[in-house]
């Protein structure tokens, strides 16, 4: 046990530290003419996060569209980064600072996780540390396609791998924790405590990410019915029983308020009928878990050879993963939360057939990782050719930034800014103020309004639409002087300037 302890921290600590130092290195190398934006990784989401602790830091607990003219009523969703929001502005912390110390956190607690559940379902400690180092950095072989053009979901689809979810937010490493935390077999009786901690999860994880709920009630469900064909016996399926019946009491309901909400609220309607994540095609889907998948298939015959052992939830995991993630619906990708997990135990356990084999073992071994880790560091790389080249995707201008400053306190918080559809991903995200387009899925009707941005700073006229009409301020930096080679909104009144950034008054909205 000891040894297993020291290994499993060694290895935790390597991996942190992997995670980590890029958003140092990046923070440390803004120079005095920028600001790292805090994200290397998708800034895009990252923004959209910020945006919402923003709400949470404004003391509101209602989650509204902040990208988008009309923000409607709002209702309670994603209430983890509202309440990251509350712990920011409870210990006077900024944002970007309670995002990542978040992100490290449950990194930390996703590792514990994996391991727990390495323990319960892998027979031999090789397994486990193979498995667990092999989980938490490897990838899929995506990087082979580049050269020709491809790029596969090893390279952006971050809640199916360990690697990549500890690096793009909080949310993805706690709630692949917290699944694997409810689908770890376990022998220990349960009691009336474990009731209540299996409801406690299946609440906070469905405030977390609402797929991994379902994916959760599948499994659960998948595995008590093998297990009682298999056994007829009640005692074999009771625990899986038991943690089914806590994760629809603590789960279900949120799930239902957060369906209800978005199919009766017209403004949340708008953005989840733009919110559509489909499921990447089977060639993507095979490049991007292999080579572990491949070998996945020699596992799949150990599990199903053996009676009731505890490696099943691999196999049902992997295969019900697979299904959910092709059922026709438009948000069919976010049921690949994890997936890499249970790929990889099975190809572990795939591995056994070579054990008596040591030289071949080992070729293996070092070929699946050989294949498996280049992704994972082109990702880290590019990260790394941002920050040389100041990338506007992941730094902003000083200049930028005091205005930001200003907007947040001189500005109503009702107000609505125009800007181009690169600075208006960081308004909401650095003033609490809504733009009128800044995010393809959080701007209703987003396609529409982007172009009457554009339009707008390419003509310098602000009366040829209604929408238009209703900006309150406008916002003239370096993002904004790319769209056009104008000087500016000249017929406007001017409110703040600095060096680099202008902001006029919208004297037809007066």
């Amino acid at each position: 046990m000891a040894r297993d302890r020291r290994f499993f921290w060694c290895v935790t600590i390597i991996f942190v530290f992997l995670e980590t130092v890029p958003y140092l290195i990046a923070w440390k190398s803004a120079g005095q003419d920028y600001v790292f934006g805090g994200f290397l990784f998708n800034p895009q989401d990252g923004n959209s996060y910020l945006a919402k602790m923003y709400q949470g830091w404004l003391g509101e607990w209602r989650f509204k569209l902040p990208y988008t003219a009309d923000a409607g009523q709002g209702a309670y969703l994603f209430i983890y980064y509202i309440f990251l929001g509350h712990l920011a502005r409870l210990f006077h912390l900024q944002l970007i600072f309670i995002f990542h110390a978040a992100r490290i956190i449950n990194t930390v607690i996703l590792l514990c996780m994996i391991y727990r559940f390495l323990t319960a379902v892998l027979p031999a400690n090789r397994q486990r540390r193979l498995a667990f180092v092999l989980m938490i950095l490897g990838s899929g072989m995506g990087w082979l396609f580049l050269p020709f053009g491809k790029f596969t979901s090893d390279f952006w689809v971050a809640e199916a791998y360990p690697f990549l979810s500890a690096y793009a937010n909080p949310h993805f490493p706690l709630s692949m924790a917290l699944l694997l935390w409810l689908l770890s077999p376990s022998s220990k009786k349960k009691t009336a405590w474990d009731w209540a901690l299996f409801i406690w999860v299946g609440l906070v994880l469905s405030l977390l990410s609402p797929f991994a709920v379902v994916i959760g009630v599948v499994i659960l469900s998948a595995l008590a019915i093998w297990n009682w064909i298999e056994q007829r016996d009640i005692k074999y399926v009771k625990d899986e029983i038991i943690c089914l019946i806590g994760l629809l009491v603590g789960g279900v309901p949120y799930l239902l308020y957060d369906v209800w909400v978005v199919g009766t609220d017209p403004v949340l309607r708008g953005w989840n009928a733009q919110n559509i994540t489909p499921s990447p095609d089977i060639s993507d889907l095979v490049i991007s878990l292999s080579p572990v998948l491949l070998l996945s298939i020699l596992g799949i015959g150990i599990v199903l050879f053996k009676k009731f052992n505890p490696n099943r939830v691999l196999l049902v995991w992997a295969v019900l993963g697979i299904v959910l993630l092709y059922i026709p619906l438009g948000l069919q990708r976010r049921f690949m939360i994890g997936l890499f997990i249970p790929i990889v135990g099975l190809a572990v356990l795939g591995m056994e057939i070579f054990v008596n084999n040591r030289v071949f073992t080992r070729l293996i071994v070092v070929g699946v990782f050989l294949l498996s880790i280049p992704t994972n560091m082109i990702v880290l790389l590019s990260g790394y050719h941002g920050i040389q080249t100041h990338s506007s995707t992941i730094y902003m201008t000083r200049s930028e930034v005091k205005a930001f400053g200003w907007i947040a306190s001189q500005t109503p918080r009702d107000a609505l800014i125009l800007a181009a559809p690169d600075t208006g991903l960081l308004i909401p995200a650095y003033t609490g103020r809504r733009v009128l387009y800044g995010h393809p899925f959080e701007t209703i009707n987003a396609v529409q309004n982007e172009t009457l941005v554009i339009e707008a700073y390419q003509s310098g006229n602000l009366s040829g639409s209604i929408v238009l009409k209703d900006v309150d301020y406008i916002f003239y930096g370096p993002r904004e002087k790319t769209l056009t080679g104008r000087a500016g909104f000249g017929n406007l009144p001017v409110v703040y300037q600095n060096e680099g950034v202008i902001i006029y008054s919208n004297s037809l909205n007066q």
